[in-house]
């Protein structure tokens, strides 16, 4: 069974990975082109084609697979993966593929649909996540169902770790729906058609925090956009970013700060800045000031770079 493996992040690396160790003939990769990166705009390669080149696996950078169907037919390959590959295949790229393709998404389908599923789980404050083998349809993410496997999310768990576990979790499953489909025994579940919730890309203006809303959202905001785009928000005019944060229990900081501002900081301790939030307060420990590296609290409190009754603002 030849197989194409079509990724782009860090996320899609693990299953090949696991792929590879088993023996799976893995005859190219796909990935995104290399794109501008950081400030300076340097050219840079996608994760998955940097390992894929170590491992001397041929790697094709289609600017738009659609276009590519001749390219991909003469590598006559029975199967291809797909895992946050990026791009939208058409029936066309489908049709090339006799024995399917096969998607690892990072959810329980038909929960968390679209392109950003881990973020979505943890900012609704779902309990539980998984993966799903798909088979993919033109659909977006509507293919039939190889196998499903949850995961349990914790209060500990953030974008970065969340993605890591998927991501292992993704790589047992997808050497199993391989052996199932290798061995045809497979068996395909069309996905139920109550639950059915749509993720879309996230963009930075989503992501800033609003203290008008309960602790426990502002804490979902900032986890689930911990690895990118950052949660973040204003003080005096000025964006700060946030990365780490949970609900603080204090009732004498919040009982002094009950007649405050939303947004207003209650307390700048080696543990944490206090932050007023509609309901409670946020316990802020990792921040990153503008043009600046994150930093942690005990850091801002050594050097004093906040006070007490400054106000983090939304700014339209």
């Amino acid at each position: 069974m030849k197989i194409i493996y079509a990724g782009s992040p860090q996320f899609s690396i693990p299953p090949l990975e696991k792929l590879l160790s088993k023996k799976f003939d893995i005859i190219a990769v796909l990935t995104q082109p290399d794109r501008p990166f950081g400030r300076k705009g340097i050219l840079t390669a996608t994760p998955i084609k940097n390992f894929a080149k170590a491992q001397n696996i041929p790697v094709f950078t289609f600017e738009k697979i659609a276009n590519s169907v001749q390219e991909l037919k003469a590598l006559q390959a029975d199967c291809l993966i797909t895992s946050a590959y990026g791009q939208i295949l058409t029936q066309e790229v489908l049709n090339l593929f006799q024995m399917g393709v096969y998607n690892i998404h990072a959810s329980i389908l038909p929960r968390w649909r679209g392109a950003s599923p881990i973020q979505h789980a943890l900012l609704h404050g779902d309990r539980q996540t998984g993966i799903s083998i798909m088979k993919t349809d033109v659909g977006l993410d509507t293919g039939d169902i190889v196998l499903q496997k949850t995961l349990d999310i914790t209060q500990e768990d953030n974008a970065s770790l969340l993605f890591d576990k998927l991501s292992h979790l993704g790589a047992e499953c997808i050497v199993e729906a391989m052996e199932i489909l290798q061995y045809g025994q497979i068996n395909l579940q069309k996905q139920a058609e109550d639950g059915v919730t749509i993720c879309k890309k996230i963009i930075k203006k989503e992501c800033q925090i609003d203290f008008n809303k309960s602790a426990k959202e502002i804490v979902q905001l900032v986890k689930a956009m911990e690895c990118g785009p950052v949660a973040y928000s204003h003080l005096q005019g000025q964006l700060v970013n946030f990365y780490d944060c949970k609900v603080a229990i204090d009732k004498q900081i919040e009982q002094e700060g009950m007649e405050k501002e939303n947004g207003t900081i209650l307390a700048v301790q080696k543990n944490g800045i206090f932050i007023k939030a509609n309901d409670g307060i946020i316990q802020a420990t990792v921040l990153q000031f503008a043009g600046s590296k994150k930093i942690t609290s005990q850091d801002i409190y050594n050097g004093k770079k906040l006070e007490r009754n400054q106000i983090f603002k939304k700014e339209e």
